[in-house]
């Protein structure tokens, strides 16, 4: 299968989109996880706010701007970071007690690993966003832009 990048034709209409179908009850199925018994259910709220905005944010665009499969595989991966994260708290993920005796660290780095990721995972889908939306009309400040401006 031959995922869409952001330079891509990439087509609106969700039926077709076979690999993003997937990642979507993907995700669902992770979330339910996720909500069924986290270790606090209050702490589980709050972190859940962010992911649930994000997503429909993705959903109410995702007609005038859909994105690559590359992008919403990574969006995905940063949403399951959190999914994880909420569950059991950043504090206490096993992932980052994993990486906590594996390196010989004081503490457990998964909300670190989170937020490096929001960097990372997060660079490419808005890299894209700016290729398609931005152009040369979106910097002028008036009417008129000054003679040479951006080339």
């Amino acid at each position: 299968m031959k995922l869409s990048t952001a330079v891509s034709h990439i087509d609106n209409r969700l039926s077709v989109r076979h690999f993003l179908i997937g990642l979507m009850l993907a995700y669902a199925a992770i979330w339910i996880w996720a909500a069924w018994d986290p270790v606090y259910r209050f702490d589980w709220f709050l972190e859940n706010m962010l992911t649930i905005v994000t997503i429909i944010v993705l959903v109410a665009s995702f007609r005038r701007l859909p994105l690559s499969d590359i992008s919403y595989l990574l969006l995905f991966l940063f949403l399951v970071m959190h999914a994880v994260g909420g569950h059991y708290t950043y504090s206490e993920v096993p992932l980052g007690y994993w990486l906590q005796d594996a390196f010989g660290l004081s503490r457990n780095h998964f909300d670190r690993l989170v937020h490096f990721s929001f960097g990372f995972l997060l660079f490419y889908p808005m890299r894209e966003i700016i290729m398609r939306k931005v152009t040369r009309n979106s910097f002028q400040a008036g009417p008129a832009a000054p003679s040479g401006w951006l080339g």
